[in-house]
């Protein structure tokens, strides 16, 4: 299952407007194995 698809059932369970565009940012990241701190050492 991709990111996308996984954001897809997600937002189904969720309710509307739970996900702001960083979470979604986050969580595809998240989903494909990237930690946060990978960002941080910018």
């Amino acid at each position: 299952m991709t990111s996308e698809e996984a954001l897809e059932v997600v937002e189904q369970i969720l309710p509307p407007g739970t996900l702001t565009s960083v979470k979604v940012v986050v969580f595809h990241h998240s989903w494909n194995g990237k930690e946060y701190r990978t960002y941080l050492r910018s």
